[in-house]
């Protein structure tokens, strides 16, 4: 019964105001969901990954790089698995070894960005992005990490110890 009286409200909204909003086009969904949810609704098609160390001992064992990553199963699976992580507690944490080592991800839809992402991978390994923190800890940062290190590699992914 409510459906009923849903979609009769929904005609009658349509008729009066003379837009399709109640029985939206796949094309009109798209457009509200980019208002509302402008980052689960981009389609990013390529992300610039530059990984980067603050201390130069690692450069010796973990030089900096940057690469480009075009494939969109890739870029739609690290952008989604960023997204998907959640936001870092609250609290006094007792962290790794912090190695200065810093991912900074760029992504794109054509040359307009999309998002900018900094990934801290070394101590508490958290992300941030639109001024908010998000953590790696758990099963979604485990698929976030392991995603990053399939696209960089093991060799380059790796965090060795300055000797």
């Amino acid at each position: 019964m409510f459906w009923q009286k849903t979609a009769i409200v929904g005609i009658a909204f349509t008729r009066v105001l003379g837009t399709g909003f109640a029985v939206a086009p796949h094309s009109g969904r798209d457009a509200i969901q980019r208002i509302l949810h402008p980052l689960q609704a981009a389609h990013p098609t390529r992300v610039v990954i530059a990984r980067t160390s603050a201390i130069p001992q690692n450069h010796m064992n973990t030089p900096d790089f940057t690469m480009t990553v075009t494939n969109p199963g890739d870029v739609a699976t690290l952008y989604h698995d960023i997204l998907r992580l959640p936001p870092f507690p609250n609290g006094t944490y007792h962290c790794p070894i912090d190695m200065g080592i810093v991912y900074d991800f760029s992504f794109y839809h054509g040359s307009t960005p999309v998002l900018q992402v900094v990934y801290d991978a070394t101590g508490c390994g958290g992300l941030v992005y639109n001024g908010k923190s998000y953590g790696t800890n758990g099963p979604r940062g485990s698929q976030f990490i392991a995603e990053l290190r399939s696209l960089v590699g093991p060799q380059r992914f790796k965090i060795s110890l300055p000797s």
